[in-house]
């Protein structure tokens, strides 16, 4: 599996850099669709550490590592805030539509990739996401 880590501070202004690091590692791998599709998805999960998890603290670390091989796309988000389970949220999207301010960014990461939550060792959460097949470049 060829991979990278970045690591980033907890602020909205980081996701720029997050992107870029994004972009570059997976541009020759995936088509210009899928890499949206990617970059949705991580930005909606870090988005929801800083937001939610970290609560807008913006001296905290969240750690993204980011992989491939010839049948998948993995993704690894580890920060050190409290234990989010977001395996057990259950979503409606004519809840979500109703009401877009909570579940929003978990529907779409979950229509995008295969997510998986874990605590992370020493605290915090370990964000998994996979995508099999994914549509590469030509």
């Amino acid at each position: 599996m060829n991979s990278i880590q970045i690591e980033i501070k907890s602020q909205l202004s980081e996701l720029r850099k997050l992107r870029k690091y994004t972009e570059d590692f997976y541009k020759d791998i995936v088509d210009e669709i899928e890499l949206d599709r990617i970059l949705l998805a991580i930005e909606e999960a870090v988005s929801n550490v800083i937001l939610h998890g970290y609560k807008n603290l913006d001296d905290e670390i969240i750690q993204v590592e980011l992989g491939y091989s010839d049948t998948e796309i993995v993704i690894c988000i580890k920060d050190n805030a409290p234990f989010f389970d977001g395996n057990k949220i259950k979503l409606d999207p004519k809840e979500i539509l109703q009401n877009a301010s909570f579940g929003l960014g978990i529907f779409l990461m979950k229509k995008i990739m295969n997510i998986q939550y874990e605590p992370n060792q020493g605290g915090g959460n370990c964000l998994y996401m996979k995508k099999i097949n994914y549509l590469k470049k030509k």
